[in-house]
């Protein structure tokens, strides 16, 4: 636990970092945008993915939703023997996409750790974090601080395969308050910082200043 002044610092310190992580998404969000275009060309050019394309200002909040739409759709098609040359054209396509959407999640989480460690170091666990600061927001059907929280524990653990109750939880609510999709075996922390307005470090900073004062 600390006083709202070195929390304060302690987000000051933060901030290049922020600044510097959502440089990182920017430009990873433009490469995906940049190969969803590629890949509508060879679309057109061969009638295939007949309406699957998806326009950037809707795809940023759930990539890897749409990136693993795009990978079954390419089994369908190599399945019904698509001509070689767009097939392997789309297959390069989705590999480097596949890529990019892995970066912009790896990009996101960090965001969400810095969240939750901030609020740790102000508070203390999760329990006096929610009496410190809980009930400032709602963001769907929970509380701002328990997306905070468990969306960092998704963010860094998704790999194990194996969510704990509090991060089943907060997808579920995203999913069944807010729309989003919501792929449990994939790194959603992208999905999580859309859903939170975290769109710029100024976001993520001015939110969190007002949480530890």
């Amino acid at each position: 636990m600390s006083t709202p002044a070195e929390a304060q610092s302690f987000l000051d310190e933060a901030e290049f970092l922020l600044h510097h992580l959502f440089v990182a998404i920017e430009h990873y969000d433009l490469a995906v945008a940049s190969i969803q275009e590629e890949i509508k060309q060879i679309e057109d050019a061969e009638n295939l993915f007949a309406g699957l394309f998806v326009e950037r200002d809707q795809w940023s909040p759930n990539a890897n939703h749409y990136y693993v739409q795009y990978v079954d759709r390419m089994k369908a098609l190599r399945a019904q023997k698509t001509p070689l040359q767009a097939a392997d054209a789309l297959d390069m396509q989705l590999a480097r996409m596949g890529a990019s959407v892995g970066a912009l999640a790896l990009a996101a989480g960090p965001v969400l750790q810095v969240g939750k460690q901030t609020l740790a170091f102000r508070f203390g666990g999760k329990n006096a974090v929610l009496m410190g600061c809980g009930g400032s927001r709602q963001v769907g059907a929970q509380d701002i601080v328990e997306l905070i929280w468990e969306g960092r524990n998704h963010g860094m653990h998704f790999e194990q395969g194996n969510p704990s109750p509090g991060v089943q939880a907060m997808l579920n609510d995203l999913q069944a308050s807010l729309g989003q999709v919501v792929d449990h075996r994939v790194n959603n922390s992208l999905t999580i910082l859309r859903a939170l307005g975290w769109n710029s470090s100024q976001d993520v900073l001015t939110e969190l200043r007002a949480l530890v004062a």
